[in-house]
C-alpha cells in the first residue's frame, strides 16, 4: 500500500470515528465506485475521494452531509461553513433515530436552521420524500424554506439533485421528493400524507 493510499484510508477512518457514523471501513469502502475527484468542502478545503464512499458517508450522517456541505446565513456576515455543536449533532441523531421529536429549548440555539438542513439531506439523499414545513406565519415559513434553498446551488455534481419546481412554497426535486411550506391555519396540511413534518415555532 502506497502512501496516497493510506492517506485515503485513514481519511474515511477519521470521518467514521469523528463523526460517530455507524459503520466500519469495510462496510463504507464496499460502495466505492473507483472513480476519484478533488471534492470540495464548505471550508474551501479540497481532499481526493472516491464518490461513491463520499456520498455513502453523506447518505448515513446528515452531520457529516451539513458541516462538510452546507452552509449558514449569518446575519452582517453571510454565508459561512455550517459548524455543529455537540448538541446539535446529538440532535440530528436523534432525529434519524426516532419518529417523533419534541424539543423545549431556549431560542437562538439554530434548531431551525439544523431543521432544514435535515430537511434538505432527506429530500437529496431519499428519493419520493414529502416533507411539510408549518411555521408561524407566511414569512417564517418561506424563511424556513429559503435556508434550503441557499444550499443547492453550492453542492457539488455527484450530490447535487435536480429542481423540477422552485416557487416561494414548494421546491420539487428530480428524485421525486417535495418540500412543502405553510403559514400555521386550520388546513395546514390537511388532506396529505407527508413523510416528514416539520412544526417550526411550535410554541407560537
Amino acid at each position: 500500500m502506497n502512501k496516497q493510499e493510506q492517506e485515503f484510508l485513514d481519511s474515511i477512518k477519521n470521518k467514521i470515528k469523528k463523526y460517530k457514523i455507524e459503520i466500519t471501513l469495510k462496510e463504507a469502502l464496499s460502495k466505492a465506485q473507483n472513480k476519484f475527484i478533488q471534492t470540495k468542502y464548505n471550508t474551501g478545503k479540497t481532499e481526493l475521494v472516491d464518490i461513491g464512499v463520499e456520498y455513502f458517508l453523506c447518505k448515513i450522517s446528515p452531520s457529516y452531509f451539513i458541516e462538510n456541505y452546507c452552509f449558514i446565513s449569518i446575519p452582517g456576515k453571510g454565508k459561512e461553513p455550517a459548524k455543529l455543536y455537540y448538541f446539535q449533532k446529538e440532535i440530528l441523531r436523534t432525529i434519524v433515530k426516532y419518529k417523533k421529536i419534541v424539543y423545549q429549548k431556549s431560542r437562538q440555539t439554530g434548531l431551525s436552521t439544523i431543521n432544514s438542513l435535515y430537511c434538505l439531506w432527506k429530500a437529496i439523499f431519499f428519493s419520493k420524500e414529502w416533507i411539510l414545513i408549518i411555521s408561524k406565519d407566511s414569512k417564517s415559513s418561506q424563511e424556513f424554506l429559503g435556508k434550503i434553498k441557499d444550499n443547492i446551488e453550492t453542492l457539488p455534481p455527484f450530490i447535487q439533485v435536480g429542481i423540477d419546481v422552485n416557487n416561494v412554497k414548494s421546491l420539487k426535486f428530480s428524485n421525486g421528493s417535495i418540500v412543502d411550506a405553510f403559514a400555521r391555519s386550520k388546513t395546514a396540511g390537511r388532506g396529505t400524507s407527508p413523510s416528514l413534518v416539520v412544526l417550526d415555532e411550535a410554541a407560537f
